[in-house]
């Protein structure tokens, strides 16, 4: 999976009913009969522990294969919170409590504490997941680690009352959606990364054959 925090993201009215895409959120197929429920995040400081808990889940699509990947993904990112940290509480501390002066006490355990924290927060950078969904006072923030699957959001989404790409409006009212020049430019972009797409799968379809028949007519193929 790519990684969402260097993705691309749509903006909505908070109140929008968003539509996703009949696919996989992460790798596009279109066989995507599973779903992530994902909490969403907010932009405020000070509610986001509450929010953690009871914030608004949203469910999107993905393929039995791109679940499985994201299941083990978490398990990792648990693994790589809990374990340094309970090692830390156990052995840690106490090691330090013994051979650290009383007055970088504190600080010797606070550093260790940051330290230990370090898998956790370089895999959640490097293994971030595929759709997340940030919620503000208006706005609601959608990142895809995908901007082919962003565009195909931000289409079917495109009735809605406003509208961003990476922070920069698209149209900010229903007068501004008629007739939109950056609207025209990325279903322009979205044609052109579907062609793409299109022809990735024809070239390896037609590889499968040529080698197929080539195997078949080797002698020494059984």
């Amino acid at each position: 999976m790519a990684n969402s925090y260097f993705g691309t993201s749509v903006g909505l009215p908070r109140n929008h009913d968003q539509v996703f895409p009949d696919c996989c959120v992460s790798c596009l197929a279109h066989e995507a009969e599973k779903r992530a429920r994902i909490r969403a995040s907010t932009d405020s400081w000070l509610p986001s522990p509450i929010e953690w808990f009871r914030g608004p889940l949203v469910e999107a699509k993905l393929c039995k294969s791109c679940s499985n990947q994201l299941f083990a993904v978490g398990l990792l990112k648990i693994i790589a919170l809990f374990g340094p940290l309970l090692a830390y509480v156990w052995f840690g501390v106490p090691l330090l409590n013994q051979h650290v002066p009383s007055h970088l006490a504190f600080w010797a355990r606070f550093g260790g504490l940051l330290l230990v924290c370090s898998p956790f927060a370089i895999a959640e950078m490097l293994l971030a997941k595929p759709y997340d969904l940030q919620i503000g006072k208006d706005l609601a923030e959608h990142r895809f680690a995908s901007r082919h699957m962003a565009l195909k959001f931000l289409v079917e989404n495109k009735n809605a009352e406003y509208l961003s790409l990476n922070d920069e409006p698209i149209f900010q009212n229903r007068l501004e959606a008629a007739n939109n020049p950056k609207m025209d430019l990325l279903l322009k972009e979205l044609g052109f990364h579907e062609l793409h797409k299109n022809l990735v799968s024809l070239a390896s379809i037609m590889a499968q054959n040529v080698l197929g028949q080539e195997l078949e007519g080797d002698p020494g193929f059984t």
